[in-house]
């Protein structure tokens, strides 16, 4: 495989509507002949608010059957004997510090929220992890490849892991580069990848058995416990949003943590800059009650 058996050439606009084709590829990791009539996804861009074009480019597929959402992914890099995988437990040590890829899912198409949300390094290792829940278990499979000038990816989603799933989802996939310091996605969000107003919607093939739609009303609302789209629980975590997600400048963020009489149980000083915006609140150091 060459990589570019299917390329879109397509400019890609925020909230885009998109048909999935029907099509079941081998996951070995590989972008073959498999996934030829794939949906193709060829315009990542920086969430910022310019969306400028990544120096790396990636390459998205989609297909679906009567069982899976297939994604693959071809992320390539000028010097593959530089790249890097993150390493450790959840989703925050597997895309810091090196390569990965992230997909953003709402089933309901509704755009409320973005519930289900899925990592995975070159190495292989994912996380996967949903607001409100102590855990997602998508029984998922996933394959990664490394080749001359790129390393890819597949991901097998069965539909029976995700709540309320219709056959029109709102999806963003995404690719953390921090060897470039490039933050990139197929939908046009500015900020944090799982603004979900700005995802494009996705049409599943017949074939997959959905039919039945839920409105926004009938969506429950995210309840947040000690797990977040970031850290591991028992962790909190504070995000410092640059410039309205601009890929550039530093501030300082005085964080403190205060009990329901006001009194200070934690705080943190630090200084936020690209690539050192996420800090966690350590949880166990304090009691159970309000904050």
């Amino acid at each position: 495989s060459d990589g570019n058996l299917i390329t879109s050439g397509d400019t890609q606009t925020g909230g885009s509507q998109y048909a999935i084709p029907s099509g079941a590829p081998k996951i070995d990791g590989v972008i073959g002949k498999d996934w030829e009539g794939a949906l193709v996804l060829d315009d990542f861009r920086h969430n910022t608010k310019t969306h400028d074009v990544p120096k790396d480019k990636t390459i998205a597929r989609l297909l679906a059957d009567k069982s899976h959402l297939y994604i693959g992914f071809s992320c390539y890099t000028g010097k593959m004997a530089d790249l890097k995988s993150g390493k450790g437990d959840g989703l925050a040590p597997i895309c810091n510090g090196g390569d990965c890829i992230e997909f953003y899912l709402d089933p309901t198409g509704t755009k409320k929220h973005a519930a289900f949300n899925g990592a995975v390094n070159p190495d292989g290792d994912k996380a996967a992890i949903t607001p409100g829940k102590m855990e997602w278990d998508p029984a998922w499979r996933v394959k990664t490849a490394k080749l001359a000038d790129r390393w890819e990816v597949e991901v097998a989603i069965p539909y029976g892991t995700l709540d309320n799933a219709c056959p029109q989802w709102a999806v963003n996939l995404c690719r953390h580069n921090y060897k470039l310091k490039e933050w990139s996605c197929s939908a046009r969000v500015v900020g944090m990848f799982r603004n979900v107003k700005g995802f494009d919607l996705f049409e599943l093939p017949s074939v997959s058995g959905l039919k039945e739609r839920v409105s926004r009303e009938d969506v429950e609302t995210p309840v947040y416990t000690e797990r977040n789209f970031y850290m591991d629980e028992p962790e909190g975590a504070v995000y410092a949003i640059l410039n309205d997600g601009a890929a550039s400048g530093k501030g300082q963020v005085d964080v403190a943590v205060k009990d329901g009489l006001g009194k200070t149980r934690w705080s943190k000083e630090f200084a936020a800059a690209v690539g050192k915006n996420r800090f966690a609140v350590p949880m166990k150091q304090l009691a159970v009650g309000d904050y």
